[in-house]
């Protein structure tokens, strides 16, 4: 019971971190006038990326959907639905798959899961429009993701030393 109590305690606390962060990230992304449309760094993936290794599978899951839909509530429209929504599951489901490998570091996981989401938005761009010319726009996107994918696992690293040492303490095996 406990256990279960805490892991939803933590998505919660999660939840709340990636909210936070996709906030910071459209408030910010506007001034940063990045030239390629549509870019940000998905900032709220650290969240997604810590419940993957911290809380697990399921509860991540829970973190990227609810993200995208209380996003989309308090300001979205359809089509960045849509796009948030594709590029979020296919990013959840290669960390998860990347992960699980155990052959990536925290930083090949996050890379992968940008590069992921750049697919997904691709693909929904394709799906949407009913043309595969999008795929053009795919170079300049991997590009970007990449480097948005390190700075993600860069900003998840802190995140994470406090979270093992959390777990490692007498005060969290009291819990």
């Amino acid at each position: 019971m406990r256990h279960k109590l805490s892991k939803m305690t933590m998505t919660s606390v999660l939840i709340a971190l990636a909210l936070a962060l996709a906030i910071a990230e459209n408030l910010v992304i506007p001034l940063l006038r990045i030239p390629i449309p549509g870019a940000k760094i998905g900032l709220s993936n650290v969240a997604v990326l810590v419940a993957i290794y911290f809380v697990g599978p399921w509860y991540a899951f829970v973190v990227m959907l609810v993200r995208v839909f209380v996003v989309f509530i308090f300001g979205g429209n359809t089509v960045a639905l849509v796009f948030s929504l594709f590029g979020g599951v296919m990013a959840y489901l290669t960390m998860l798959i990347l992960r699980n490998s155990k052959r990536f570091s925290l930083f090949g996981i996050s890379a992968g899961g940008a590069f992921a989401h750049a697919l997904g938005q691709i693909t929904a761009a394709i799906i949407m429009t009913g043309s595969i010319s999008v795929l053009f726009y795919l170079p300049i996107l991997t590009g970007f993701s990449l480097a948005a994918g390190i700075v993600v696992a860069i900003l998840a690293v802190p995140i994470f030393k406090a979270l093992v040492k959390f777990e490692n303490s007498s005060y969290s095996s009291e819990l």
